[in-house]
């Protein structure tokens, strides 16, 4: 795949150079899902990015959707205003192609990129908005990703009742839907929500809740949710004083998210470990 993509982006061959920098296109938004899976974030951003700064002639349906890839891999890699100019431009794209779903799915996008940047009531009316197009089309693959957005900003504002009734909803639709990918993520964020909203945590349910996410996430191939499910077994861990589980858990993840050089999560992951380390006693 590499190979061929570095074919498509090579300098332009007279005649060819719309349908090669198409192609690289079609091949990034089918990877975009392996990148996630795997890891390789960076890779993913640097292709897209390449690919769409050369994209002038390219199909707008191609184009739309690619500003939509290269938006998912920036949020994920941290870059929240470049990710939200790329996801306004594809939602401009759709519009003028009357693409309700797409549309609305950028509207979603666009009110987490607004609730990461801590705007939580412009992210709302984005949410309201998207809700409002998902159920004039009767979709109920993008009402419960509505809902677990808003279940995710409900929880932010520690409205966790709210939080709770939102994140299970989506899950039974999920679950009836037979989507496993979004039933191992809903889960893992289940397990969050517990864990944050009850003091002493329920271990015994969060437990429940995470290695069933871990098992789907094997079962898919998805190794960034399973280092994200195992770490967060670790933080548990450590929250009720289990050091060493902790500590086994925490160094499975950081080798996991090195080996796809993604400066936010190595970070955010080796933040856990060193406070881990330091309840070790190796200062």
């Amino acid at each position: 795949m590499r190979a061929a993509i570095t074919w498509m982006l090579e300098e332009d061959h007279e005649g060819y150079a719309v349908q090669r920098i198409e192609m690289a296109l079609r091949m990034g938004i089918l990877l975009e899902s392996f990148w996630k899976m795997q890891g390789y974030l960076s890779e993913g951003r640097s292709v897209m990015e390449r690919a769409l700064a050369k994209s002038k002639g390219v199909a707008p349906e191609i184009q739309a959707q690619s500003l939509t890839t290269a938006s998912n891999l920036m949020r994920l890699l941290g870059n929240q205003s470049r990710a939200e100019a790329l996801l306004e431009q594809s939602l401009a794209l759709y519009r003028e192609l009357g693409d309700t779903r797409k549309s609305a799915s950028c509207l979603r996008d666009l009110g987490w990129i607004a609730f990461q940047k801590g705007n939580s009531v412009k992210a709302q009316a984005l949410y309201e908005e998207s809700f409002a197009l998902f159920q004039e089309l009767d979709d109920q693959q993008g009402i419960a990703s509505l809902l677990n957005n808003m279940g995710n900003l409900a929880l932010s504002q520690e409205d966790y009742e709210r939080a709770y009734h939102q994140l299970s909803e989506s899950l039974a639709i999920f679950r009836a839907l037979k989507a496993t990918s979004d039933v191992a993520n809903q889960l893992f964020q289940m397990g969050q929500l517990l864990c944050a909203s009850r003091l002493p945590p329920p271990v015994t349910e969060i437990h429940i809740l995470i290695n069933e996410s871990i098992t789907l996430a094997q079962e898919l191939g998805d190794k960034r949710l399973e280092a994200e499910g195992r770490c967060f077994l670790a933080w548990l861990a450590f929250m009720l004083g289990d050091v060493e589980t902790a500590y086994l858990g925490a160094c499975k993840a950081v080798a996991f998210f090195r080996k796809g050089s993604d400066r936010l999560d190595i970070g955010t992951h080796l933040a856990l470990l060193g406070k881990i380390v330091i309840a070790r006693g190796d200062y």
